[in-house]
């Protein structure tokens, strides 16, 4: 299979062990992944990507050493209203869960199954 027929999944993580074991799941699940370490990674991905390659998949976490990712996934939202996005993090206030599920976005608290997390996007 060539790169052009595969999924697209970014993951922005910042734990660099976390985002290195996503990585790894999504190539095994057959992905080609785009990871990004920092808020500041992804936006500059986002502003350059068209609407022939944008992510089919995308697994943020929630609090990143540079901010809060929740306008990054309304963003990608907004510009790609298909694509899957879930959300991670230790806890979310009740406000930014709710605007989660508004905008179709799927969260999971941690520690969470990683392999639950792909399974049910895939779904989705």
């Amino acid at each position: 299979m060539t790169e052009a027929k595969l999924k697209r999944l970014w993951i922005l993580e910042d734990d660099t062990d976390l985002r290195t074991m996503m990585v790894a799941i999504g190539e095994v699940l057959g992905y080609s992944v785009k990871d990004f370490s920092s808020l500041k990674e992804a936006f500059e991905a986002l502003r350059g990507t068209s609407a022939q390659s944008p992510p089919d998949t995308v697994v943020s976490d929630f609090h990143i050493r540079d901010g809060e990712s929740f306008e990054w996934m309304l963003a990608l939202r907004k510009s790609f209203t298909f694509c899957k996005i879930a959300c991670l993090s230790g806890m979310l206030p009740s406000q930014v869960s709710y605007d989660l599920r508004r905008w179709n976005i799927l969260s999971f608290e941690k520690p969470m199954s990683l392999s639950e997390v792909f399974t049910l996007l895939d779904r989705h």
